[in-house]
């Protein structure tokens, strides 16, 4: 990366079982809620004027508690549209984790169907990038896309 990084993060981390479910015990074992309140309230988003996160907890807490501009662009956040493909069973708990694990009001999402005016195909994440592709072009051209579609 051409740039320093200014600030590090442990965040808050998700354990998987053998079958690939969270391992809801080890994921509570394994992080502190003292250590991530802490990162919350240090973290300094008040020093931009936008935050962009990709379903990331200590920014996206730390962003509304501070009253700052926050966008998630990822693919959990095309799930958070009324017009979400869902199961025939929904579950409650995983739907207030996809809502409260790393909340925003704004957000572009990246779906394999565009259902709503902000959820988008990932067009650029086709590439097959290789050392010194020029992939910021294409990422440019496709935000701009995104950015004009009606």
């Amino acid at each position: 990366m051409p740039y320093p990084v200014k600030y590090k993060s442990k965040g808050l981390s998700f354990y998987f079982g053998k079958t690939g479910g969270i391992n809801f015990f080890k994921t509570f074992q394994k992080n502190s809620s003292k250590d991530v309140m802490r990162e919350i309230k240090e973290f300094p988003v008040e020093k931009y004027d936008l935050i962009v996160n990709d379903f990331e907890p200590i920014t996206a807490w730390a962003a509304r508690k501070k009253e700052v501009p926050i966008i998630s662009l990822s693919h959990q956040a095309a799930l958070l549209s009324k017009n979400a493909p869902r199961p025939k069973f929904i579950d409650p708990f995983g739907e207030w984790i996809l809502r409260n694990y790393a909340p925003v009001k704004k957000y572009v999402g990246f779906h394999f169907e565009e259902y709503d005016k902000n959820v988008f195909t990932p067009s650029f994440g086709r590439l097959s990038v290789k050392p010194g592709f020029p992939i910021w072009g294409t990422i440019r051209f496709t935000f701009r896309r995104m950015m004009t579609r009606n």
